[in-house]
């Protein structure tokens, strides 16, 4: 091997670590998703019920009968693994689908013989988009892989006729569906390419794809709910979320200015596949029609950006290529190129520092006084003092919050409106909250007529917020505990 050749090899092995590095690097968050108390708090009950836990035992508010919790195996999973093994195991689980969904995205891009250095360029111009996912520990992370693995195998049958894969099709979406919600997203791409197949005159794989895609939505009736669980997709798909900021359309979250490096990226990423559309086209490749199905999905809702950046990363690498430009405008389109990736390689690069300077394995619920200034917190402390003073009741708070206290309270306290959404309330209930408890512009008729509609006796607010000021202002709520993060108050009797 001559001098040059060994340097070319390590510059490509350098150039394609560097996503890698990135990526986990800024997936190495450690405060505790919201969420994943939902999940534990349902693991408890799944393992002290005497049968399988139809009806929410959690909430005071109204709620739906029978409970369809979408995530339920993900919550029985988690509870064995966080008793059991404790929070390294689900943290560890995390990077592990992490980066088998990255392993994944570049070994479908090199079927079709792409250039590692267009598949590295790709998904480092996407990390800070993908990174957005994986927020410690949500169950999506098994669509995120589950999805990708789909992918893979739909490739390997279209560039390789290997159709063996998807024959394993239903026995992954029977894992699929009870452990997340988001299957429907590979039974639409097992039927994009299927008809793909079948336009295209590819019989074999056409068929292959059929009875796989069939055999699939027949795998997701095996669920605790049957039927039930498809009218709770029918109505959750379509709903709107208007606040959840993750649910936000991409122009929304622009103009207000949230997950603002992910959505300029995912601007970036349009650009470029719109520009490989008519040459996809021309190949007669299926990318064609599922890079924009992904794009029109990523601009409905901020969270399924990773699903186009994952297509963009996996397909588009082959359509990308390195050259000398001859043209004015080949130059403009290199050197944004070129600032593209270098911005997003110092952000995830600062991101990357965590990884070895704290506790990626640890899972934490910081109080104010643990988080760093401008991160989640949860009210610890006034847990702590409800707890302590044996207490028992209806217990409200902000909805980013309601987990945790079901988590850590239970059975001691009922508590209002909580982070499981539309699986269990009703969408008027949880619009309700927003407008008349969490609203910093909220009347106090408006305020005060909202707590006397529930049985509430226990209230813990954010400090400072309008909930706390008007609280703090009426005769007949009396704090019972505040540290700068949170306040607990007490109906009066």
């Amino acid at each position: 091997m001559n001098k040059k050749s060994g340097f070319q090899n390590i510059a490509a092995f350098c150039l394609s670590a560097i996503p890698w590095l990135a990526f986990l690097g800024a997936i190495t968050q450690n405060t505790a998703d919201p969420d994943l108390f939902g999940y534990l708090a349902f693991g408890r009950l799944f393992f002290e019920s005497h049968g399988f836990p139809y009806e929410d035992v959690f909430s005071y508010y109204p709620v739906k009968s029978p409970w369809v919790y979408h995530e339920w195996l993900t919550g029985v999973f988690f509870y064995k693994l966080y008793t059991g093994l404790g929070a390294w195991a689900i943290q560890s689980l995390k990077y592990a689908l992490a980066l088998g969904f990255l392993g994944l995205a570049w070994k479908t891009a090199r079927l079709s013989k792409a250039d590692g250095k267009a598949v590295a360029a790709a998904a480092m111009t996407g990390v800070w988009v993908l990174a957005q996912g994986w927020s410690p520990v949500r169950a999506q992370a098994f669509t995120y892989f589950f999805f990708a693995l789909t992918l893979y195998a739909l490739e390997r049958a279209r560039l390789h006729g290997a159709v063996k894969m998807l024959w394993a099709a239903p026995v992954l979406f029977l894992f699929w569906c009870n452990l997340h919600g988001g299957f429907p997203a590979g039974l639409g791409v097992l039927a994009i390419y299927a008809c793909w197949f079948w336009a295209g005159g590819i019989k074999r794989e056409a068929a292959a794809c059929t009875a796989a895609l069939a055999g699939s939505v027949l795998a997701t009736l095996a669920n605790p709910y049957g039927v039930d669980y498809w009218a709770y997709l029918a109505k959750s798909l379509f709903m709107d979320r208007p606040f959840i900021v993750e649910w936000w359309p991409l122009p929304k979250t622009l103009v207000h200015g949230f997950y603002l490096p992910a959505s300029v990226f995912t601007l970036i990423l349009f650009l470029c596949a719109a520009v490989m559309l008519p040459k996809m086209f021309k190949d007669r490749n299926p990318g064609a029609v599922l890079l924009p199905v992904l794009a029109g999905l990523a601009f409905l809702h901020h969270r399924h950006g990773i699903f186009f950046v994952l297509g963009f990363i996996a397909l588009a690498p082959g359509y990308l290529s390195i050259r000398k430009p001859k043209k004015i405008w080949g130059w403009a389109a290199a050197a944004l190129a070129a600032f593209c990736l270098a911005g997003n390689m110092l952000l995830a690069g600062y991101q990357s520092l965590y990884l070895f300077s704290g506790s990626p394995l640890a899972l934490n619920a910081p109080s104010y006084e643990q988080a760093p200034a401008n991160a989640p917190y949860y009210p610890s402390g006034a847990a702590d003092y409800l707890l302590a003073c044996g207490m028992q009741g209806n217990v409200l708070t902000d909805f980013h919050w309601g987990e945790y206290l079901i988590w850590r309270l239970h059975p001691n306290f009922r508590v209002g409106v909580d982070g499981r959404y539309e699986t269990v309330f009703p969408e008027g209930i949880v619009n309700e909250h927003f407008l008349c408890f969490e609203n910093p512009r909220v009347r106090a008729k408006d305020f005060f007529a909202y707590l006397e509609k529930y049985p509430t006796d226990t209230i813990i607010t954010t400090a400072q917020s309008a909930a706390h000021i008007l609280l703090a202002q009426n005769k007949g709520w009396r704090l019972m505990y505040q540290d700068p993060g949170s306040a607990l108050f007490v109906r009066d009797k």
